[in-house]
């Protein structure tokens, strides 16, 4: 009986071990699908290849596209991921890319520290040395957004300038359409507007008094202008300035 007992309590420990293994070895398993589930949430398998292996397996909100402009076979590719200089926010990266018979080359990168949610908008509209140039969107905070202008012509990337707001929309005055930056809507919005030069975006906002008159217009037809605050006078005071009304006063 002794003898048996000893064997049976050396089984006992020989399946307890053997449970214990396989439970480990299954909890290794759904940690390592997890990670695999999350990294293909991140990294979209619609990026290509040859883009995703400069992307970071931390990035997210991945955004790409592909472009024949200064050449065939470049892709662009934005992601935020985050920030290695500020606790709990986020970068966002961009990377151009140009594959090849003997391989991918990365060309062009920038980075923009504070930024999120990036989106890359191909402008067929607006052109840089003959070529579609790429909006790319960004925020930053709650309330602030970015677009920067980039142009991909005679095998080079290039960031052209970039654009600050609160929002951004287009309006079209005659045959133009204008790049419209929102600002400070919290307060009293003044709106630039924003015309491609074939280089860069340049403020025409002086040149179209009667968009600033029609807007004056709207915010006499809304609000009692006399109860206005200090600063929110003064920005109405920039509206009518851009608007050429006889009594305005130009202080910025």
């Amino acid at each position: 009986m002794p003898a048996l007992g000893r064997w049976l309590s050396f089984r006992y420990k020989k399946i307890r071990a053997i449970v214990f293994v396989s439970s480990a070895l299954l909890t290794l398993a759904e940690i390592a699908i997890a990670q695999i589930v999350v990294a293909a949430a991140r990294t979209p398998s619609r990026v290509p290849p040859e883009v995703s292996a400069f992307i970071p397996l931390t990035a997210r909100d991945v955004s790409y596209l592909e472009t024949t402009s200064g050449g065939p076979n470049v892709t662009l590719a934005a992601w935020s991921e985050p920030s290695k200089k500020h606790q709990g926010s986020r970068d966002v990266g961009v990377v151009a890319v140009r594959s090849a018979r003997t391989g991918r080359k990365l060309i062009w990168h920038l980075k923009l520290d504070g930024a999120y949610s990036p989106t890359l908008v191909p402008r067929a509209d607006l052109t840089y040395q003959r070529e579609p140039i790429v909006l790319l969107q960004t925020q930053y905070g709650a309330a602030a957004a970015r677009i920067d202008a980039v142009g991909i012509a005679e095998g080079k990337v290039r960031h052209l300038c970039s654009i600050e707001g609160n929002y951004f929309d287009y309006t079209s005055i005659g045959d133009t359409t204008y790049l419209v930056a929102h600002d400070d809507v919290n307060l009293l919005d003044v709106p630039h507007l924003y015309r491609w030069t074939g280089a860069s975006f340049a403020d025409d906002s002086q040149h179209h008094p009667q968009f600033y008159a029609e807007l004056a217009i709207q915010i006499r037809s809304k609000s009692d202008i006399s109860k206005f605050a200090p600063p929110v006078r003064e920005r109405y005071a920039q509206i009518l300035c851009l608007s050429a009304y006889p009594s305005a006063s130009c202080a910025k």
